[in-house]
């Protein structure tokens, strides 16, 4: 079974690290990286032997619809079992977290596609610093489900979907289509890092104590 990770991203050194060895299990790292990248993106992802760079001109920010169309068109280009569509600061994980994530895929070979439900995390008051050398996801296990009511009311996105499929992600990854492809009853999770470490305010105090998540 082979696996692949697509992503686009633009100066992304701090999370990379994170990223890279969370997916080391991945056949291939598909990263398209803004061309006006200038910080040590670049450099870390040669540290990974599964990792393919293209560096990639974006008009302006990248915004959802940039990143979205990139992400269709590497995938139309891959050939293999899976696929994940991620961002740098999404960790895609099956459930439980600490399911070995080949065994978890090989269970759904009667299926297109996998959603995700988004754990939007944040730094609990018992949580350290994040270390670089250590596993990503565990180090963050606060926070909240996304709404998600733009999607199915459970913040779960197609984010794993089977390779060579005539399909591609709408905007915000939030559909795969088209309509009929085989959608798994089994929920991967998905820890979100947008706002795992917000400074000192209003918001994070809001957060302090929020349940662990898994």
């Amino acid at each position: 079974m082979r696996v692949e990770v697509i992503t686009a991203w633009h100066q992304q050194a701090f999370l990379a690290p994170f990223f890279l060895d969370h997916y080391r299990y991945a056949d291939r790292i598909s990263v398209s990286v803004d061309s006006r990248t200038d910080d040590d993106t670049l450099a870390i992802c040669a540290r990974y032997p599964n990792v393919a760079v293209d560096s990639v001109r974006f008009t302006g920010p990248i915004d959802d619809e940039q990143r979205v169309a990139r992400l269709n068109a590497v995938y139309r280009t891959l050939r293999c079992d899976w696929v994940f569509a991620v961002d740098a600061d999404e960790f895609l994980f099956p459930q439980p977290w600490g399911t070995n994530p080949r065994p978890a895929l090989n269970r759904e070979h009667d299926f297109d596609v996998v959603r995700a439900q988004t754990l939007r995390v944040y730094r609990h008051r018992t949580e350290t610093d994040l270390d670089p050398r250590r596993p990503a996801v565990p180090q963050r296990r606060h926070g909240e489900l996304d709404a998600g009511e733009e999607i199915d009311g459970q913040g779960a996105r197609p984010l794993a979907v089977r390779g060579g499929l005539d399909a591609g992600w709408t905007s915000g990854r939030r559909a795969f289509g088209p309509p009929g492809l085989r959608v798994s009853p089994h929920v991967f999770g998905c820890a979100h890092w947008a706002k795992a470490d917000l400074p000192p305010g209003p918001e994070r105090e809001r957060h302090l104590d929020d349940p662990r998540l898994f």
